[in-house]
């Protein structure tokens, strides 16, 4: 009888407990759940996010900045199937969206609606591209080469032999400029394919960005915990430097004002007096990327511990405290603001 007893008891206080509401569990992020849907007209920031090397869950997350909805695995869901290995970078040109998968040597075009429209296969180790006439320019961790790919038929239509590891890459005037990382060099690629001038630098290129009709280049120095930021003419001649006492992560530019990321900053530069006017301790784990944007503020990614999903936290544009942060997929690095269709 008093096993009975203790039973029904037991049981009503379950029943109790099941009817109080509960602080602690249920949806606490659903803005972040990967059944959101973002609307439509709206202003989102679509972030790439690499995944784990060999594993083929690279991604793509999308937040909507007006509402803060985030919507993880973006590509799949209107695909059907998962983007590849490692998404290195995105890129938008002409309402579409170029992503380039590295570890899976393609290069994906997409709509405003993130449905693919057709890629680039057989490419070696891709990184990132850029526009050149109608033609993107393709760089490579391992080919020695930028391939150069029909922007119709997303054909490789070309090649420019360039040994080293090529990075990044920017259109600049009737040109693109590219790392070469491994070598430590700008190098001109002209119109017509064939390659122009070339600077040897004293650092590792790290982002390459126009700046009016200049260059601004920013690099990380060997062997040291400094890095260095540097103003070119149109000759890739020197027209100014400032030295920033931290290495850096990665950079990006607003008019002409610079935010350079760090392990532990971001820090403001304005580029027409050269000089820190600003600088932010962003408590991220760690600091992957950086977007920049003059109405939305200033974005980074936490990789986190490379394994599970990250981060991206959302500053003021003034660097003066955090407005948010946004869980998304495995690894954030790569992101641009599109407005959606």
């Amino acid at each position: 009888m008093r096993t009975k007893l203790m039973f029904w008891l037991f049981m009503i206080s379950v029943l109790f407990d099941a009817c109080k509401k509960n602080h602690d569990f249920g949806p606490v992020y659903l803005e972040n759940s990967d059944t959101n849907t973002i609307s439509d007209n709206a202003t989102y920031l679509l972030v790439g996010c690499e995944g784990t090397f060999q594993l083929g869950n690279a991604s793509i997350s999308l937040i909507d900045l007006d509402s803060s909805r985030v919507k993880n695995n973006a590509y799949f869901d209107e695909n059907g199937r998962a983007i590849g290995d490692v998404l290195q970078s995105i890129k938008v040109i002409d309402d579409f969206i170029y992503v380039v998968v590295n570890n899976s040597g393609l290069v994906k075009k997409l709509d405003s609606n993130l449905y693919e429209v057709g890629e680039v296969k057989g490419l070696i180790s891709p990184r990132y591209v850029e526009l050149l006439g109608n033609r993107l320019i393709v760089s490579d961790l391992y080919a020695n080469k930028l391939s150069i790919i029909d922007t119709q038929s997303l054909g490789v239509v070309g090649e420019v032999p360039l040994e080293g590891w090529t990075e990044r890459l920017v259109q600049f005037q009737d040109k693109i400029i590219v790392e070469i990382v491994d070598k430590k060099q700008l190098v001109e690629i002209l119109s017509d394919g064939r390659l122009g001038r070339q600077l040897n630098l004293s650092f590792e290129p790290i982002q390459v960005m126009t700046l009016g009709e200049k260059l601004l280049i920013c690099g990380n120095y060997s062997n040291q915990n400094s890095s260095v930021v540097m103003v070119l003419n149109d000759r890739l001649e020197t027209l100014d430097s400032i030295s920033v006492d931290q290495k850096l992560v990665n950079a990006d530019l607003i008019g002409d004002t610079l935010f350079v990321l760090t392990d532990s900053h971001v820090r403001m530069f304005e580029m027409t007096i050269a000089e820190e006017v600003k600088s932010l301790i962003h408590n991220v784990q760690d600091a992957y990327g950086i977007l920049a944007d003059r109405k939305f503020g200033v974005f980074v990614c936490d990789a986190k511990d490379y394994l599970s999903n990250g981060e991206v936290f959302r500053f003021d544009i003034s660097l003066t405290h955090k407005i948010r942060s946004y869980s998304v997929g495995i690894i954030p690095q790569a992101m641009v603001i599109v407005e959606r269709p």
